[in-house]
Parts: structure tokens; sequence; C-alpha cells
């Protein structure tokens, strides 16, 4: 074959690459975009029109500018056919890039050119395949074991799966202001609204009256061996001194808790942690981040809080 011939060729492979990558890119740009409209059809509850095109008014237009540099900088490196198949599949960073270049690499391939374009969408493709059934595997191999995996105990760790996964892809946005990133954490944590419990049985005002809630001074306070979360503290009720064991060693040093005031349960019954008697509980909020609840130094030792 000669030079015009494989050039004829070539030619008709790239018009019927860019004929099958436009008819794939309009296909999924359909059903990205019609899915929210059929299935807000189906339920009766249709999207806001307004509201669809003010957000995409102040979201589209930003990464608009992004789709057009990804496209001027990527498919001179990826060829037609490499370019419809990584912007459709997507993960092209980690992914589609390293494959395309990894494969160029191996046969001494120049960007440019019809090996490079062939090679590429041979690669990308074969990338594509791939991921497909590496998740399907997954998932039928994880079928079994779906009792186990939604086990309440194992929730909080899947709960940092996704960071765990594109915390590293977001840090290169975050480096560059890492006091923007801070304030957009401290602001998004702050307007979490907490989950309303269930399950917690109605109490009377008998019970309640029944917990005897002091106030109290820590005057000794320090760390258990061998016991990471504990600390043991001595408080100063006014009328006695009781030791009490905390797993609040996580969040405070002893140093900084002599001296607080703070509110003991003080009729619960003792119990003994790591070897060591606790005749008492402080109060304190939160389950990942524990606060202590401190009270103000000119509260008398000993007195009922109600």
């Amino acid at each position: 074959m000669n030079d015009l011939e494989k050039k004829s060729l070539f030619e008709v492979y790239n018009e019927r690459t860019h004929l099958f990558g436009r008819l794939a890119c309009i296909i999924t740009l359909v059903m990205l975009i019609g899915a929210p409209f059929v299935m807000g059809a189906y339920l009766g509850a249709m999207p806001d029109l307004a509201a669809v095109g003010r957000g995409f008014l102040a979201c589209g237009i930003v990464w608009m500018v992004s789709c057009v540099a990804e496209y001027l900088v990527y498919t001179p490196m990826l060829g037609a056919g490499g370019g419809y198949l990584a912007f459709i599949t997507g993960n092209l960073i980690n992914m589609k890039i390293p494959c395309a270049m990894n494969a160029r690499d191996l046969v001494d391939a120049k960007t440019g050119t019809p090996e490079n374009e062939i090679i590429s969408t041979l690669s990308i493709a074969t990338s594509s395949l791939v991921t497909i059934l590496v998740l399907a595997a997954g998932v039928v191999a994880l079928i079994p074991l779906q009792p186990i995996l939604q086990a309440p105990a194992l929730q909080p760790a899947f709960d940092n799966v996704v960071p765990a996964l594109f915390g590293a892809m977001a840090y290169k946005y975050y480096r560059g202001n890492l006091k923007i990133a801070a304030a957009q954490a401290a602001k998004e944590a702050a307007e979490k609204k907490p989950e309303k419990p269930e399950g917690c049985a109605l109490i009377g005002i008998e019970d309640f009256m029944g917990v005897e809630l002091r106030s109290a001074k820590i005057i000794d306070c320090e760390r258990v061996p061998k016991a990471k979360k504990l600390l043991k503290l001595r408080v100063d009720l006014g009328y006695e001194q009781r030791q009490v064991v905390s797993g609040i060693a996580k969040f405070y040093a002893p140093e900084d808790l002599i001296g607080k005031k703070v509110i003991v349960v003080a009729n619960l019954k003792p119990a003994t942690l790591c070897g060591i008697a606790s005749e008492g509980m402080i109060l304190a909020s939160g389950e990942e981040q524990v606060r202590v609840v401190f009270l103000s130094e000119d509260t008398p030792l000993g007195e009922r809080i109600r």
C-alpha cells in the first residue's frame, strides 16, 4: 500500500470517527440532560426551568472556559477518536491520558500522526472497557456481601470513602488558597443541620429529676496508661471529692482541664474502666468532636443543675 492509499484510508477513518463520535456525544448529552426531565414528568415533579437556567448561568459559564481549555490541550494529544472516547467516558487525568501516552511511547508514535491517532483511540477504548469490566465484576462480587457492608458498624468507614477517593484531586484546586478552602469547610459545617433523633423514649419529669446533676471543679487530671481515650479526673463537688474517668483524652489535654468547672452526674452507679474506678460522669456534647460543658467560674460547687 502506497502513501496515497494510506492517506485516503486515514481520511475515511477520520470521517467515520467524527460521524460516530458526534452521534455518541449527542446521545450522551440527550440522556444526561433529558433524564431529569423524563423522571420529573413521570413523577409529576418537573424542575423549575427558570431555576435551571439561573443555575446554568452561575456554573455553566465558568465550566465552559475549563471545557474549552481542556479540549484545546488534550485533543492534539489524544486525536479525534481518543478525544471523543475520553471526554464521553471521563477520568482523563487519572486514567485516559496516562494510558494513551504510555501506549504512544511503547510504539514510538509522534503526536499529530495517524499512528498516534489510532494508538490513542485503541488504548483509551481498552482502558474504558477494562474499567467497565472491573466495575461490573466488583458489583457482582459485592452482592453476597451486602448484608455485611450495610451493617451500621461499618457506615462511619464508608462516610470517608468519597473524600479519600477525591481528596487528592480536589487538593490541586484548594492548595492555591488554603484560607478559602478552610473558610468554605467551616461554613459548610456551620450550615449543616443536625438530624432529628429517632427512637428516643419520652420520660416524665420524675425520671428527669431523678438524675443528680451537680456542679464540680476539676482539681487534678492525668492520662490513663495504655488507654488513649481516657482521662482520670479528680473533681470537687464542694461536699466531697470524687474520681471520674472520662473518654475525652483525644480532645483535651489534662493541664487544660484543671481548674475548670463542669457538670457531673453525681448519682450514677460506680463503674470500672481499665481497672480504674469511676464515680460519676462529666457532661459533654458531640460524637466525632466532643465538647465538655463548662460552667462559669462563679458557679458554686455542688449546685444542683436543672
